[in-house]
């Protein structure tokens, strides 16, 4: 389990500096808290002493509350930069720089 976190740790990493990352970086680590907190939740009764497995399920399900959150602004993020300010997916007729430089005309 630990080198399940350290590589989401190190990918996250990589996510500080590259915002393509962070949406899916946070998906996957949503994904793995939230499955890890149903196993916990489903062997609930078995720790010893009994209050630390309430104890541990809580303290997962927060995490994983906390990154559901981070993912969703990442998301929102991502879509925002894609679309612009206005909402909208930028169109060539729209982009204040040109797709392709504009050829150059000869005076002869």
């Amino acid at each position: 389990m630990a080198t399940c976190y350290a590589a989401a740790g190190i990918v996250m990493a990589f996510a500080l500096r590259r915002p393509s990352w962070r949406a899916p970086a946070f998906a996957l680590a949503t994904i793995q808290f939230a499955l890890h907190s149903a196993n916990h939740l489903l062997d609930i009764g078995r720790a010893h002493p009994r209050w630390v497995g309430y104890v541990d399920f809580a303290a997962l399900l927060a995490a994983t509350i906390q990154l559901a959150l981070l993912w969703r602004a990442a998301d929102r993020d991502a879509r925002y930069a894609a679309t612009g300010a206005d909402g909208r997916i930028p169109t060539p007729s729209s982009s204040s720089l040109p797709l392709a430089p504009a050829p150059e005309r000869r005076s002869t």
